[in-house]
């Protein structure tokens, strides 16, 4: 009887152990998926991925419940995009960031009627960069997504 007790209670133990796996699998996951959203932001705005300072500092931004979104803006405000793109200073003449943002995310030139969207968009205030970053990376095709998970280092 007592081997039986033993039985029951193992298994129960290796189930609720298993249970567990997908939950620590999903934790895992998230810092690899944030950081996926980091690199993904910084080669749509600056065309390059982050340094490892930057990383841990926007991880950590992220962890501290930052949205994605808030996160493109704010890595929008630093030196380096107001230094490649001045017109977010200005908010006038948007349509160099929009272009260059699109060719670093699709690899080819937005259409001019895109162009024309999105830079109205920008220009009167309807979404802010953060957005159109996001909204352009999510909006991403297979083959789009596969140039830029080339450019993030990712087969």
């Amino acid at each position: 009887m007592v081997n039986v007790i033993i039985r029951i209670i193992a298994a129960a133990s290796l189930s609720l152990s298993l249970a567990a796996v997908p939950s620590i699998a999903a934790a895992q996951s998230q810092p690899s998926r944030n950081q996926a959203r980091i690199a993904e932001i910084h080669i749509a705005l600056l065309d390059r991925l982050p340094t490892s300072d930057e990383d841990q500092h926007y991880l950590a931004l992220l962890n501290q419940g930052l949205g994605i979104t808030a996160l493109a803006d704010l890595i929008k405000e630093g030196p380096d995009a107001r230094a490649l793109y001045p017109s977010l200073v200005t908010r006038m003449n948007l349509n160099h960031f929009v272009s260059a943002v699109y060719v670093h995310i699709h690899g080819r030139a937005p259409d001019a009627g895109v162009e024309y969207f999105w830079t109205e968009l920008l220009e009167t205030q309807r979404v802010t960069e953060g957005e159109f970053i996001i909204q352009l990376i999510d909006a991403t095709s297979p083959a789009e997504r596969k140039i830029l998970n080339d450019r993030m280092g990712k087969k």
